[in-house]
């Protein structure tokens, strides 16, 4: 493997680990939705603080493994070809930010402790934000660090494994 090839998958990597991660199972997704559900519908409890946490994490936990798992077979298909500056773009566009979509879903999907429902729609917003920057210029994405925001948010909330560099 080139060495442009390794340092391509050690940034893309690199954003996953900024983002912490990104899908949920449907296990995880289906529970999550259940909550949101119950609480919309029938004005039900919010989540326990650490149960927000515990799920908020496996969310991102599943996300990360996900990504990183889709993103070594989309570099193990150049071989040893490097790819142009616009097949990066693609891994990262097509591997790496529907992992932050999803990632946003899940969370959105939660229902926060009580008091917490302002903090959980910033964390989300500054997801949303890191994903839009991300597809604005994938390429200026593997040099900086468009989640920083979401993973100082997601630390404040308890999501350490959402907060991870």
């Amino acid at each position: 493997m080139s060495k442009r090839l390794i340092a391509l998958f050690a940034a893309v990597l690199a954003i996953a680990a900024i983002a912490g991660c990104g899908s949920s199972d449907s296990d995880t997704g289906t529970a999550a939705a259940e909550s949101t559900s119950a609480s919309e519908d029938a004005g039900g409890p919010a989540l326990s603080k650490a149960e927000f946490v515990k799920q908020g994490n496996e969310i991102c936990t599943q996300g990360k493994e996900e990504a990183e798992g889709n993103l070594a077979e989309a570099v193990e298909e150049f071989g040893s070809e490097e790819p142009s500056e616009e097949e990066q773009a693609q891994v990262v566009s097509d591997v790496i930010v529907p992992s932050f979509e999803e990632i946003t879903d899940g969370l959105a999907e939660l229902s926060p402790p009580a008091g917490e429902e302002d903090a959980l729609a910033e964390l989300v917003a500054a997801f949303e934000d890191g994903t839009a920057s991300v597809l604005d210029d994938p390429i200026a994405a593997l040099d900086g660090d468009p989640f920083a925001e979401a993973n100082e948010k997601a630390a404040a909330l308890g999501l350490d494994v959402c907060a991870e560099n």
